[in-house]
């Protein structure tokens, strides 16, 4: 996650978009939908700094934000949650009042927000990687009842990021049909444009003295528009130049540097994906079409990104990710005549 606010780029029309949400008379409530490593947690957490509430919205001065990141803590539940809101309320309210005494429980969370409320403030709530409470069953319907109605009463809002669509991943149907979803909007997160992804390129690599302005289309190239590849390559391309920025670039090292570090994360998307995305994928990295009949896939694998279309052609996202691949593609098939010779000596 990307916490230095000079380290942050791009996004700026999911920033203008959520702030004025939050800033609307009544503030509404959104979901952040993307693939791991897409910046969700990133984004979150410039949304909750303080420099950037004041620079976007006009309620700043009433709005509390409190940030709240489960995947560093899977064992919470609805106490700890509420423990933990009546500290921030504490901190960022600045009141008289002491919310970190009161007993935690659901109708006591109901009377501070009152309080809260008739003190004029607003409230924001941002959860990252919010899965984590909609799939633990300490989380009941009550809990997701009441969230809805502080919303529906107050000036509460929620701000969540998850890998899927939140419906999805619940830890029991009765939460999946939950009227508390219904609140939200969902913002899609996608790879950043040429746009954004050259100012990543360009602005940090001036700012520290080694410019990669004209290395751009390589690194583009290798790493494709997804942030955290672009890092990878940039700083992969940024080593290779740090003795002699003016130096010719040995391509060859810095592709390896690339991917011993972007491997793994690859490696990582690659489970995520269902068998028609990587029947679709391998075909693709193989020079043929995708078929008629994962005319789907492809669809979805173009607005995440991971499939690219120009001039009525479809490719893989960057050179590198069709290596990868093509990794896979062989890896498939050594296990596949691994399988049938064992069937025969069986």
């Amino acid at each position: 996650m990307i916490s230095n606010p000079l380290d942050f780029f791009g996004r700026q029309r999911e920033i203008t978009r959520i702030y004025s949400r939050l800033d609307a008379p009544r503030p509404q409530s959104i979901s952040i939908v993307g693939d791991r490593r897409i910046g969700k947690s990133s984004l979150l957490y410039h949304i909750y700094e303080a420099k950037n509430r004041k620079q976007h919205m006009r309620n700043y001065h009433e709005t509390i934000f409190v940030y709240l990141d489960f995947q560093q803590d899977l064992q919470f539940d609805v106490p700890r949650f509420i423990d933990f809101l009546f500290n921030m309320f504490s901190y960022e309210s600045k009141s008289r009042y002491d919310y970190t005494q009161r007993e935690k429980t659901l109708d006591e969370l109901k009377n501070v927000i009152h309080q809260l409320h008739d003190d004029g403030k607003r409230i924001v709530i941002l959860m990252d990687e919010f899965e984590v409470i909609t799939r633990n069953p300490r989380f009941d319907g009550q809990f997701f009842a009441l969230l809805r109605a502080l919303a529906n009463t107050y000036h509460v809002a929620y701000v969540t990021s998850s890998h899927e669509d939140l419906q999805k991943m619940c830890h029991n149907k009765s939460i999946s049909d939950s009227p508390f979803f219904n609140i939200f909007s969902n913002l899609f997160l996608r790879p950043f444009s040429r746009e954004e992804a050259l100012s990543l390129i360009t602005v940090p690599s001036a700012r520290e003295g080694i410019p990669l302005e004209r290395h751009a289309d390589r690194i583009l190239e290798m790493a494709g528009l997804f942030p955290l590849f672009l890092q990878v390559a940039c700083s992969a391309t940024f080593e290779a130049l740090m003795h002699d920025p003016n130096a010719e670039l040995d391509e060859r090292s810095v592709r390896e540097a690339f991917m011993e570090e972007a491997r793994p994360h690859y490696q990582s998307i690659w489970e995520h994906f269902d068998e028609p995305s990587k029947e679709s994928l391998m075909s693709l990295a193989s020079g043929r079409a995708i078929g008629a009949k994962y005319a789907y896939v492809k669809e979805d694998l173009v607005r995440r990104g991971y499939i690219v279309e120009a001039n009525e052609r479809a490719s893989l996202c960057s050179t590198s990710f069709k290596d990868f691949v093509v990794e896979q593609s062989g890896t498939g098939a050594r296990r596949g005549m691994l399988r049938s010779l064992l069937r025969r000596k069986s």
